[in-house]
């Protein structure tokens, strides 16, 4: 799908595509969540953790039906026991992101609702998305934001050293004022990937609207009737714009790296032959 973004020194179209993956001219961007997940290592220690605990419970499950002959231990079931087992955490993965992007999508015809002054749309009908709608619908009430865009996508040029990144925006509106962006989560904790994420976009969005963005939100969305809205914010301020065009050099210093060494094993291996 192409997206056209009007900036100051003109107007790009950046094609997104099934893979959720960025191209401008041919070229593939770095994405602003690629370029934050390579600084914010402890989110992988948070998966990992979380999906040995997927194992762990599967584990539990499996032997549970095996005491209670509901299984059988031939060598066949014992094969796809330990298939099953290690692969736990995909089938919540792969549920976890469909309620995510659901969660996203009724969002997104939420706040267009809003800004076209249409009725407010129905509550999703699963639980999960249902829920995240109505504790966002919550905030909405009692903060009363004035909002500006959804789904937007932005883009980042480095005038100096022509490094680039881009990415999509959830949310931009105003509160007392001033200029906020939001990012939607419906993971169990927050990390610092996301702080860096939203970071980034803050980042991609004074490039190409010349304005500055005062506050940035990290909302994340309950996906059970016992879960509640927490919000992270803070302020937008220059140090986080150093830190951010820091991080686009450093991902670009990366992947140069990664060039390079490629292109040295391959003449080794040349070489060989």
């Amino acid at each position: 799908m192409l997206h056209k973004i009007k900036r100051p020194d003109g107007e790009l179209e950046i094609d997104l595509d099934e893979k959720h993956r960025y191209w401008l001219n041919g070229k593939q961007l770095s994405g602003g969540t690629k370029v934050a997940q390579r600084f914010a290592s402890p989110s992988f220690s948070i998966a990992a953790n979380w999906a040995g605990r997927c194992a762990g419970k599967k584990a539990e499950e499996i032997l549970s039906k095996v005491m209670t002959k509901e299984a059988s231990l031939d060598e066949l079931t014992i094969e796809k026991m330990v298939k099953s087992i290690t692969n736990a955490h995909w089938g919540i993965s792969s549920e976890a992101k469909q309620t995510g992007t659901l969660v996203h999508e009724a969002l997104e015809k939420l706040i267009n609702a809003r800004m076209d002054g249409s009725e407010t749309p129905p509550a999703p009908i699963h639980t999960g998305e249902r829920t995240a709608f109505n504790a966002f619908l919550t905030w909405e009430e009692e903060n009363q934001p004035e909002y500006l865009g959804s789904e937007e996508v932005i883009y980042y040029l480095d005038a100096k050293s022509g490094f680039d990144y881009t990415g999509t925006l959830d949310l931009v509106f105003r509160l007392q004022g001033n200029l906020c962006l939001g990012d939607f989560k419906t993971s169990k904790v927050f990390t610092e990937e996301m702080i860096a994420q939203v970071a980034l976009y803050a980042t991609a969005y004074e490039q190409c609207h010349e304005e500055k963005v005062k506050k940035l939100f990290i909302f994340r969305l309950p996906k059970t009737d016992d879960g509640e809205l927490e919000i992270i914010d803070f302020d937008f301020t220059p140090k986080w714009r150093r830190f951010c065009r820091q991080m686009n050099d450093l991902d670009h210093f990366q992947r140069e790296i990664g060039k390079e060494l490629r292109s040295k094993i391959k003449e080794l291996r040349n070489a060989k032959n």
